[in-house]
């Protein structure tokens, strides 16, 4: 196989880290989670899952199930602050 000259191999190493950190397992790993409804479905908002619903969440090491117990919708752009778990 031919090798790479050092910096065309840096530079895609570089790219495929960037690549990583963007992609969903790279997200995820991250801190971040992704959140399934019992058939499947990503819930993408409040109204993907009214209090009753089954959820699995998938985290950077396995996953939670969880059923909902309320919701309260928050605009992306509104502080955290009214937050009340």
């Amino acid at each position: 196989a031919a090798r790479l000259p050092e910096r065309p191999a840096a530079r895609l190493a570089e790219c495929a880290g960037r690549l990583h950190a963007l992609s969903p397992l790279g997200v995820i790993g991250r801190g971040y989670s992704v959140l399934r409804t019992g058939d499947g479905r990503v819930v993408r908002s409040t109204a993907d899952a009214p209090p009753g619903t089954d959820l699995a969440a998938r985290t950077g090491d396995g996953w939670i199930t969880a059923t909902v117990t309320g919701a309260r919708r928050q605009r992306l752009d509104e502080p955290d602050e009214p937050y009340r778990a």
